[in-house]
């Protein structure tokens, strides 16, 4: 359910029609109407709800609905003789870009994030890399929103009981009040690690409107108004929500582990809204009575409320 509901929400109508929209214009600046291949239309146009006239007016478009594997995405390149190859979320190795004929001189990823494209490949072919900014800006900060929301409530936790049927709750609104955290959100301290980028500044405007300080760790030590400087450490340690918003680079990459997750206070929420990879898939955090539980996976974005391990205060 969780990963469901983030695709969603990330994905809504607005922010791939905003993509789409910023691809159109790059393609349309380039001379002579350029052969444009979208490598993985479905992707993007999951509901068939998209509108791809803007794009079709800019060039001359091929889209593939899937394209799997270094094979069939170097078929589908040559096969339309592209200058210009869009993709969204798909991983261009170097294998796979070495192989695509001397017409493509443009990259587009139709997102925000670049991991999943070998940029050094690139450069060796002289073929540029654009990504899209402005994509799912607002789509992202509120779903940092409803996250934060949700944990202050424990919503996800009495959704959990109620469809397990334990309704013992309803029954005892001392037990329901009592066991489980319900908190106001003003005075609380919000972390962004690398919220200074355009996402992060959304998130720390929007909660700073319900009266919490935000804290935000930058690599340009950068920071949105109203928020406050400060080291990765000293974030981990102050916040109430964590939340990471960085690129996947090898400086990210495993920023946040076990030994990062000790230095956060036992009650803290943990989400990470960046590349998986920049929060170690190895992290386990030990819960009292239960197996242990991985923080991240990768094919599962996940949040665990940390709590303290059995025997300790």
């Amino acid at each position: 359910m969780a990963r469901r509901l983030g695709a969603a929400v990330v994905a809504t109508a607005r922010a791939r029609r905003l993509s789409l929209v910023a691809i159109a214009a790059v393609v349309a600046a380039r001379p002579m109407a350029p052969r444009t291949v979208v490598l993985n239309a479905k992707r993007l146009n999951f509901d068939g709800a998209l509108d791809w006239s803007r794009l079709d007016a800019a060039g001359d478009v091929v889209r593939c609905d899937l394209s799997v594997g270094d094979d069939a995405i170097v078929a589908n390149v040559v096969g339309a003789e592209a200058e210009v190859v869009v993709t969204k979320e798909l991983v261009l190795s170097a294998a796979a870009i070495a192989r695509f004929p001397p017409s493509v001189r443009l990259v587009i990823e139709a997102g925000t994030g670049y991991n999943n494209v070998d940029r050094g490949a690139l450069a060796t072919r002289n073929i540029q890399l654009r990504t899209c900014p402005a994509y799912s800006t607002e789509a992202v900060a509120t779903l940092v929103l409803t996250h934060v929301l949700n944990f202050s409530s424990s919503m996800y936790a009495q959704q959990r009981r109620v469809r397990s049927g334990d309704r013992a709750h309803f029954e005892d609104l001392d037990a329901n009040v009592g066991g489980l955290p319900h908190f106001e959100l003003r005075g609380k301290t919000l972390g962004l690690v690398g919220g200074a980028g355009t996402i992060g500044s959304q998130v720390a405007a929007y909660t700073r409107a319900f009266g919490m300080r935000v804290l935000v760790s930058s690599r340009t030590g950068r920071r949105p108004e109203g928020c406050e400087a400060a080291s990765v450490d000293d974030l981990l340690a102050a916040s109430d929500f964590v939340s990471l918003h960085c690129p996947l680079t090898d400086a990210t990459r495993h920023l946040v582990d076990a030994a990062a997750l000790k230095k956060m206070k036992p009650t803290a929420y943990f989400r990470p809204e960046s590349f998986f990879p920049v929060s170690s898939s190895e992290v386990r955090i030990p819960l009292p009575g239960r197996d242990q539980h991985s923080l991240s996976r990768a094919t599962r974005p996940s949040r665990r409320r940390r709590r303290p391990a059995e025997g300790t205060s």
